[in-house]
């Protein structure tokens, strides 16, 4: 007799995207470089070229993500050392309508995770183009993550009083249909 089985898989939620892994860096310019040349080889294509900078003394382990409409054309990086730059590419699907909206999340050793969001529409003469940042600490979860994906056109930091890190989310490159966005995690 068998038996089913469910396999989880709680790493990231696959899509059916067999993209290729980002990159991790020595420094920002490297970092934006890679994001750059991969947008480049895409094409005319709605894209969020992402940098995420570790800026604590501990690795970061990439925890999950999803999409509310694009893919991966260069998935997060599985760790982010100490002092690295973390390079990745999300991209509007074939056919989408919607743009490259989504997010990602790391932990620390602790536990503690950072949420990194983002929200580049396909259509930039009605919407505008977002970033957030958001931690948690051990064993706390976002109520609604999609609110990371939208809570500011320019920068913003979330540095919750009982967390051992802080984030940070900049919009580097505004343009109609393709962002870059920065985003940092440094120790308190």
């Amino acid at each position: 007799m068998l038996i089913p089985t469910v396999l989880l898989c709680a790493a990231f939620v696959y899509d059916g995207n067999d993209a290729q892994w980002g990159e991790v860096k020595n420094t920002y310019d490297e970092a934006k470089e890679a994001a750059e040349a991969w947008h480049q080889t895409c094409g005319n294509v709605v894209s969020t070229k992402i940098v995420l900078f570790n800026d604590t003394p501990e690795t970061l382990q990439f925890a999950g993500s999803d999409h509310y409409s694009g893919r991966w054309e260069r998935q997060p990086p599985t760790s982010i050392p100490s002092g690295k730059y973390a390079a990745f590419l999300h991209v509007h699907s074939s056919g989408g309508v919607r743009g490259s909206w989504g997010f990602a999340m790391y932990k620390t050793p602790a536990h503690e995770t950072i949420y990194i969001g983002w929200c580049t529409p396909w259509d930039s003469w009605l919407y505008s183009n977002y970033v957030g940042v958001t931690i948690m600490e051990d064993g706390a979860a976002l109520e609604n993550v999609v609110d990371v994906t939208y809570q500011t056109r320019h920068s913003i930091t979330n540095n919750p009083i009982d967390a051992n890190i802080i984030g940070y989310a900049e919009l580097k490159q505004d343009k109609a249909c393709k962002t870059l966005a920065y985003y940092k995690c440094y120790s308190r």
